[in-house]
Protein backbone atom coordinates (compact mmCIF):
# COMPACT_ATOMS: atom_id res chain seq x y z
CA UNK A 1 0.00 0.00 0.00
CA UNK A 2 1.59 3.56 -0.72
CA UNK A 3 1.45 6.35 1.38
CA UNK A 4 -1.51 7.99 -0.27
CA UNK A 5 -3.88 4.87 -0.34
CA UNK A 6 -2.84 4.85 3.52
CA UNK A 7 -3.52 8.19 4.26
CA UNK A 8 -6.84 8.18 2.46
CA UNK A 9 -7.70 4.54 4.43
CA UNK A 10 -7.13 6.43 7.55
CA UNK A 11 -9.28 9.09 6.78
CA UNK A 12 -11.53 6.85 6.19
CA UNK A 13 -11.26 4.93 9.28
CA UNK A 14 -11.48 8.10 11.13
CA UNK A 15 -15.19 8.85 9.41
CA UNK A 16 -16.05 5.51 10.70
CA UNK A 17 -14.74 6.29 14.54
CA UNK A 18 -16.87 9.02 14.14
CA UNK A 19 -19.94 7.47 12.99
CA UNK A 20 -19.54 5.03 15.35
CA UNK A 21 -19.60 7.63 18.36
CA UNK A 22 -23.03 9.52 16.65
CA UNK A 23 -24.78 5.85 16.75
CA UNK A 24 -22.85 4.72 19.99
CA UNK A 25 -25.62 4.05 22.91
CA UNK A 26 -23.68 5.50 25.71
CA UNK A 27 -22.76 8.74 23.90
CA UNK A 28 -26.67 9.51 22.69
CA UNK A 29 -27.51 8.28 26.63
CA UNK A 30 -25.05 10.77 27.87
CA UNK A 31 -26.11 13.41 25.73
CA UNK A 32 -29.34 13.28 24.23
CA UNK A 33 -30.08 12.58 20.73
CA UNK A 34 -29.01 15.97 19.18
CA UNK A 35 -25.42 16.54 19.13
CA UNK A 36 -22.54 17.31 16.73
CA UNK A 37 -19.34 15.17 16.48
CA UNK A 38 -15.93 16.71 15.39
CA UNK A 39 -12.73 15.85 15.64
CA UNK A 40 -10.01 16.68 18.32
CA UNK A 41 -7.31 14.37 18.11
CA UNK A 42 -5.92 11.47 16.48
CA UNK A 43 -3.16 9.26 18.50
CA UNK A 44 -0.15 8.17 16.53
CA UNK A 45 0.56 8.37 13.34
CA UNK A 46 -1.11 4.80 12.62
CA UNK A 47 -4.13 5.43 15.11
CA UNK A 48 -4.59 3.51 18.29
CA UNK A 49 -7.15 5.91 19.80
CA UNK A 50 -9.27 8.74 18.23
CA UNK A 51 -10.89 11.89 20.56
CA UNK A 52 -13.99 13.48 19.49
CA UNK A 53 -15.47 16.74 20.47
CA UNK A 54 -19.36 15.81 21.38
CA UNK A 55 -21.59 18.70 21.98
CA UNK A 56 -24.78 19.11 22.77
CA UNK A 57 -24.93 22.04 25.27
CA UNK A 58 -22.03 21.78 27.37
CA UNK A 59 -19.14 19.59 25.44
CA UNK A 60 -17.74 16.35 26.44
CA UNK A 61 -14.87 14.14 24.47
CA UNK A 62 -15.61 10.64 23.71
CA UNK A 63 -12.36 8.61 23.95
CA UNK A 64 -12.48 5.92 21.14
CA UNK A 65 -10.01 2.84 20.61
CA UNK A 66 -9.46 1.08 17.82
CA UNK A 67 -8.30 -2.18 17.05
CA UNK A 68 -6.92 -3.94 13.77
CA UNK A 69 -6.18 -7.50 15.14
CA UNK A 70 -9.46 -8.46 12.85
CA UNK A 71 -7.93 -6.78 9.63
CA UNK A 72 -10.56 -4.19 9.89
CA UNK A 73 -10.94 -1.59 12.44
CA UNK A 74 -13.12 -2.23 14.90
CA UNK A 75 -14.00 0.60 17.74
CA UNK A 76 -15.00 0.60 21.54
CA UNK A 77 -15.60 3.74 23.48
CA UNK A 78 -13.11 3.86 26.27
CA UNK A 79 -14.71 6.57 27.80
CA UNK A 80 -16.51 9.86 27.85
CA UNK A 81 -15.28 13.09 29.90
CA UNK A 82 -15.42 16.62 30.31
CA UNK A 83 -11.87 17.42 30.76
CA UNK A 84 -9.93 18.58 27.24
CA UNK A 85 -7.00 17.66 26.08
CA UNK A 86 -4.85 20.57 27.13
CA UNK A 87 -6.51 20.27 30.70
CA UNK A 88 -5.27 16.87 31.22
CA UNK A 89 -2.49 15.56 32.60
CA UNK A 90 -0.57 13.64 30.09
CA UNK A 91 0.99 11.05 32.40
CA UNK A 92 -2.38 9.39 33.03
CA UNK A 93 -4.99 7.54 30.51
CA UNK A 94 -7.69 10.40 29.22
CA UNK A 95 -10.42 7.99 31.12
CA UNK A 96 -9.17 8.70 34.35
CA UNK A 97 -10.08 12.50 34.04
CA UNK A 98 -13.39 13.19 35.44
CA UNK A 99 -13.38 16.86 36.48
Amino acid sequence: MNQKEQKQDLKDEQFLAQEFVRKNPAVIQAVGEKFEVYPAVVVGPVPIRYEFSVRSGATVYAIVDVSRESGRPEFSLACMTPVSIGYRDSSKHPCAHTE
